[in-house]
């Protein structure tokens, strides 16, 4: 009992007086330390509980917070105040399922409350109830008409249940109740496209240079528009909506201007054409690739932009093969005749009937015999130094199958734009999407032995060579050339623009993707997603033991809804837990435990002393019965049942160690997508904080991939994988880096880590560890960080999942371009992938 206290031990009055005191005084933790002797010696005082639930958020301890607002609520519940401040509690703490449940409590006692009302509705979509956040918001207005921000949450979550004129009626009213609403002017301008309303906007905001490039947009003439951005005269960089905006109408800044991806281009891409011209001179025996060009009536422009592009190549040793698939354009005709008759290297045959593009392909084979061959539509350009970077990587690397490259998007005049950098070869991504795509070089005789492009699969013809050259025997050696050599022309109603603009190929992608796995994986299905096809890999008949391994310390609340999920929560028919404690001494921490210990599916393990997380783990793993072990924070829970069943599917794949989940916060944004390396910090989570549905970079946030780490808070591997590698490294990797350590040996061990989409858990991060706020825990860090960097430094320095052309600035976002780019390094292999 504190020292205050015990001039008057059995005083309530004396006792609760001096803790209040204490509070008024700011003494925080005396004041927290008095009130919980109080409830310690009379537990049914309600304000006790609450005061005390007031002093630990002031000192930043949420989760003992909660508990004490939790009592008070319990010992009053017809109370709303009670739950009123448990629900700020969890929301503050990002609790929003507990927060929703004492919200409705709360709003169940005071029904005409508009407050409560309100505050269920902007807490509901964050445990992904848009429906319920209209309902709830509609009774907030309905009890408090004049409450403009419930009026603006209204339309906000109208708009996304796609009700427009629900949403715009709500967002007037919220304008006319608070005119001077920046977010309301805001939502005019940008969710309903009103770029007449900007110059409203610019009065209130006038910083925002976005508002003024939208009030050009809207505007009634070219000289308005001129007018508005007259602001960003004399600057020499400016956002690229504005210079796109300058160059549609053709204003004398869009000539001057650039994009930050074309200052990219002009700083880092080739430029001197006679030292590529000196380096293939010094070539002995320099290979031929013939380029195949299907053609069915383009534009004529285009058609010549695409031949001249061929013709403009540094490195000489080409063909041109054109297929032309029966055009009935006159001027087409004529274009090819031209380009025929002005280069030998370009051969021309002309089909007498249309057989579509697989089928002129096919033809444009047959008119080759070079050893490689590429792929060119007729609308398309290739870059200048195009041919000479791909014998380059041949030369380099004598065997090689198939090699791919970057790409970018040419718009209707000619500009360059929307650059793709892509990962090394992955058959796992690739089997959600063809991110492969152009440039595309291939053996010759691979192909044709493949019986070249499947007729019946147009639309995905190239994504059903890439599939069933995978599954040949050799297995294909693939590589890719991290650099931009295809411009892909993106116009209306083409997939470069538009992925839906053609939907028979997603039939196509559907078809040679079933065939791929009838080949390979006889019970795998497909499946549907916003993002292409989701493969179902099948499970063995008797399902595996997994064995869920926790390790915890003092975390009673979090701890309770971690194995409620895995327990209760969780479709897995041969599942066992094992919880390892570090030490709690908190009493509600340590019943628990000893409640958990009396349940036959769990085994609690008492393990004392400094935090170990890779020995915890592998004690865990040494303990466990099951063949395949689950890795799982503590401040972990399950968004849905089938999360594990996910996992596991992965996990049985020969070729794959590490699966890996994707983790939220609890606002339902994204805390773990995968995991690059970087120089500076080893290691790096990637689109953190993205929404829930949002797509990220080359849709990867939504799509199976390899990945070169995934976290260790939620990490599934086979036993045999685990024991393969010699588990997580508890000598030189006590805490940090250990998750990624493993993957990383994995790999070398010819095991790859993958990433799914489709197990979804919430993350806590690091709630029961606290941050590094000791001298000794940032030494260890540093250290630690060090061995990183001595074990992995090549790997560290070029990661094959993440383009070299991508920033790995820790000041920037990933995925943002790389000022200046990694390029030089070769590229590495992880070992003998197992298939």
């Amino acid at each position: 009992m504190p020292s205050d206290l015990r001039s008057a031990p059995d005083d309530l009055n004396a006792c609760f007086a001096v803790a209040a005191t204490l509070a008024v005084d700011g003494r925080t933790a005396a004041a927290i330390a008095a009130f919980e002797a109080v409830v310690t010696r009379w537990p049914d005082v309600t304000v006790a509980w609450a005061n005390l639930g007031v002093l630990r958020r002031r000192a930043g301890l949420d989760e003992s917070a909660i508990d004490a607002f939790a009592r008070a609520a319990a010992l009053q519940p017809s109370e709303p105040s009670r739950h009123a401040a448990l629900a700020q509690a969890c929301h503050a703490a990002g609790w929003m399922e507990r927060a929703m449940a004492a919200m409705r409590r709360q709003a169940v006692l005071c029904p005409g409350d508009p407050e409560a009302a309100y505050n269920i509705g902007i807490t509901a979509p964050l445990v992904g109830t848009r429906q319920a956040a209209r309902r709830w918001l509609c009774q907030a207005t309905i009890q408090d008409p004049s409450r403009a921000g419930a009026w603006l949450r209204l339309s906000r979550i109208a708009t996304r249940l796609g009700s427009d004129d629900e949403a715009w009626r709500a967002l007037r009213r919220s304008l006319v109740l608070a005119p001077g609403s920046t977010e309301a002017w805001g939502d005019r301008v940008r969710a309903f496209e009103d770029h007449a309303a900007a110059p409203r906007l610019i009065v209130i905001d006038p910083d925002d240079d976005e508002v003024w490039v939208l009030a050009a947009r809207g505007a009634a003439d070219p000289a308005e528009t001129a007018r508005w951005l007259a602001r960003f005269q004399g600057r020499e960089v400016v956002a690229d909506a504005t210079v796109r905006l300058a160059r549609q109408l053709d204003l004398p800044e869009g000539r001057r201007w650039r994009t930050r991806y074309e200052r990219w281009i002009e700083r880092y891409e080739i430029s001197d054409a006679r030292a590529v011209a000196a380096e293939i001179a010094g070539w002995n025996d320099p290979p031929t690739i013939d380029l195949l060009m299907p053609v069915c009536d383009p534009p004529v422009d285009a058609l010549d932009a695409a031949i001249a592009s061929v013709r403009a190549q540094s490195y000489p040793h080409w063909r041109l093969c054109i297929a032309d698939d029966a055009s009935t354009d006159p001027a087409v005709h004529a274009a090819l005749d031209r380009a025929a008759a002005a280069d030998a290297r370009i051969r021309l045959f002309r089909r007498t009937e249309r057989g579509h593009i697989s089928a002129a392909s096919n033809t444009a084979l047959g008119l080759s015999d070079a050893p490689y061959v590429g792929f060119l539509d007729h609308d398309d350009a290739l870059a200048e130094h195009a041919l000479f970077h791909v014998v380059r990587e041949l030369r380099a690397h004598p065997g090689i199958d198939f090699v791919y490259s970057d790409s970018d998007l040419l718009d209707q005049t000619g500009t360059r734009h929307s650059p793709v950098f892509k990962p090394d070869f992955d058959p796992y991504l690739v089997r959600t999407a063809n991110y492969v795509c152009h440039f595309a070089v291939y053996r010759r005789d691979r192909v044709e032995a493949l019986g070249g492009l499947r007729e019946g699969y147009e639309g995905a013809q190239d994504h059903d060579l890439i599939l069933r050259l995978m599954d040949s025997d050799p297995p294909p050696v693939i590589r890719h050339i991290p650099r931009v050599l295809y411009h892909w022309r993106a116009v209306p109603g083409s997939t470069a623009g538009n992925a839906e603009a053609k939907p028979y190929a997603a039939k196509a992608r559907d078809r040679a993707l079933t065939d791929h796995l009838a080949r390979t994986t006889p019970g795998a299905a497909i499946a549907s997603t916003d993002w292409g096809p989701r493969v179902i890999w099948p499970l063995p008949d008797s399902r595996p033991r997994v064995s869920v391994i926790v390790a915890t310390k003092d975390g009673h609340a979090l701890l309770r809804r971690c194995v409620d999920g895995v327990l209760g929560g969780t479709d897995w028919p041969n599942l066992e837990l094992i919880v390892l404690d570090n030490g709690s001494r908190r009493a509600e921490t340590r019943a628990y435990l000893d409640e958990l210990a009396a349940d036959e599916r769990a085994t609690v393990l008492r393990r004392p002393g400094p935090f170990n997380f890779s020995a915890l783990m592998n004690d865990g793993a040494a303990r466990a019965s099951g063949s395949v072990l689950a890795f799982l924070n503590d401040d972990v829970e399950p968004l849905h049942r089938d999360w594990l069943e996910d996992m596991v599917r992965h996990a049985l794949r020969q070729d794959v160690g590490a699966v890996g989940a994707k983790l939220f916060y609890p606002d339902r944004t994204v805390q773990h997508a995968g995991i690059i390396l970087i120089p500076d910090y080893v290691a790096r989570h990637i689109h953190v904080r993205l929404s829930a549905r949002g797509h990220g970079y080359m849709a990867r946030a939504q799509r199976v991939q390899t990945l070169s780490a995934v976290t260790g808070a939620c990490l599934v591997m086979r036993r045999s994988v685990f024991e393969t590698v010699g588990g997580f490294d508890a000598e030189r990797l006590a805490v940090d880096y250990s998750d990624i350590d493993l993957c990383l040996r994995a790999g070398t061990a010819g095991f790859r880590t993958v990433w799914t989409p489709f197990a979804r858990l919430i993350h806590h991060e690091s709630a029961t560890r606290g941050g590094y706020l000791s001298v000794e825990k940032r030494q260890r860090w540093e250290e630690e960080t060090a061995a990183m960097r001595a074990r992995w430094a090549a790997r560290i320095a070029n990661d094959p999942y993440y383009n070299p052309n991508l920033t790995v600035d820790p000041e920037e976002t990933p995925f943002d371009l790389a000022f200046p780019p990694r390029l030089g390094q070769p590229n590495l292999e992880d070992g003998p992938v197992r298939d």
